[in-house]
């Protein structure tokens, strides 16, 4: 991206003060948070340069990208803002940003999304020969019981009683705001 560019010209000059700041001369790095804006600015003017258009008033499409990366990640216990947004090429602070827009924090669109495919699966009886423990670390949990505690809380009941009753405990008290 050329520093003449309308991009380049809004993110040349805050790359220039933070490569000659303070901390680069005494031969550190700088404070996360300047680094978090440089690449959020940087990110920008290059999807700006690139021709895209989804700045921050339609994000829409951005945070789109992000659940569907998201989502194709989620069997790794790894998945983390961190992750996510370098593999994204945004800052975590924007990953958060673009989540909280919606509402919601990212580690709560996580867990959410990972309980529905865990109860999916229990219910499904095509999956039966499957444990419990099984599905859970299939989903990203590394531990048993801290999948049957985050399970039982957000359907109120254990996934041994949704398995074991099937269908019908998800009829009869449809699995709490399921």
């Amino acid at each position: 991206m050329p520093a003449a560019s309308a991009p380049g010209r809004l993110a040349f000059p805050y790359l220039r003060t933070l490569a000659n700041s303070p901390w680069t001369a005494a031969g550190e790095a700088p404070g996360p948070a300047f680094v978090d804006v440089a690449l959020d600015l940087v990110a920008g003017a290059l999807r700006a340069a690139a021709g895209h258009r989804d700045h921050l008033p339609g994000h829409g499409a951005r945070i789109r990208e992000l659940k569907a990366s998201a989502l194709a990640r989620l069997g790794d216990p790894g998945l983390s803002p961190e992750s996510l947004a370098r593999a994204s090429y945004i800052s975590v602070r924007q990953l958060h940003r673009l989540f909280a827009r919606e509402g919601l924090s990212f580690a709560a669109w996580v867990r959410e999304q990972r309980l529905r495919r865990c109860r999916d699966d229990l219910a499904d009886p095509r999956l039966r020969h499957l444990a419990i423990s099984e599905i859970a670390r299939r989903w990203g949990y590394r531990s048993p019981a801290h999948f049957t505690r985050a399970f039982s809380g957000r359907f109120g009941v254990t996934p041994r009683e949704l398995r074991s009753t099937g269908p019908a405990v998800r009829s009869s008290r449809d699995l709490r705001r399921a």
